[in-house]
């Protein structure tokens, strides 16, 4: 008669090595996800014109004044910073089928305050 005891055990090498198979596999996974681009190259002009103004805007609370600053010199894009009670405009009158691209970002509204808002941008060729 056997021992309840004796059933299920593994072997203290078998499961050492599958632990480190598991940690090898997941480190591999981890490395080639990381590698991969998340977005390889906006699609149309409004998404390439979202994306370098708000990296132009900062990673942290978007300050309002430095939105023309953002947005450039071009006269195809036009961008819209706002939050539940501003709003900020910047760039010439949007045409009939512009493309546009939209963000959400924080807002520095003030000293202290910085509100949710979003980020518009239009740009047409």
């Amino acid at each position: 008669m056997s021992r309840s005891s004796d059933r299920g055990v593994v072997e203290p090498y078998a499961a050492l090595a599958a632990v480190l198979a598991l940690t090898a596999a997941l480190g591999v996974y981890g490395v080639a996800h990381a590698s991969l681009p998340l977005d390889p190259s906006p699609s149309t002009p409004a998404d390439a014109a979202l994306e370098r103004a708000a990296d132009a805007l900062g990673p942290g609370p978007a300050d309002p004044a430095a939105l023309a600053a953002a947005v450039g010199p071009n006269a195809r894009v036009n961008a819209t910073l706002s939050t539940a009670d501003r709003t900020w405009h910047v760039g010439p009158p949007v045409p009939a089928g512009a493309d546009s691209a939209a963000t959400p970002l924080p807002v520095r509204v003030s000293n202290r305050t910085v509100r949710p808002g979003r980020l518009r941008v239009w740009a047409w060729r």
